[in-house]
């Protein structure tokens, strides 16, 4: 059972790794790798953009989403 695209991109930014399942993003785990290191390199992610396929075209009881996101240190962010 997929989630709505909002909470895997809130995952994203509060790099919980362990909250992406493989159902919940395409190259899950290599995201689940790349929040890993970024915690751990006190790297920050940016939800810059957060759109579906329902935004474009077709239903939106099934969508697939399309987050952007920017990484930068915590010491940029602040």
């Amino acid at each position: 059972m997929t989630r709505p695209v909002g909470v895997t991109a809130a995952a994203i930014v509060a790099c919980a790794s362990d909250a992406i399942g493989p159902a919940d993003a395409c190259g899950a785990y290599p995201l689940r790798g790349l929040l890993e290191v970024a915690r751990a390199q006190d790297v920050v992610p940016e939800l810059l953009d957060l759109r579906s396929s329902g935004d474009t075209s077709g239903p939106r009881d099934r969508v697939v989403g399309y987050g952007a996101f920017a990484l930068s240190t915590a010491s940029e962010v602040s």
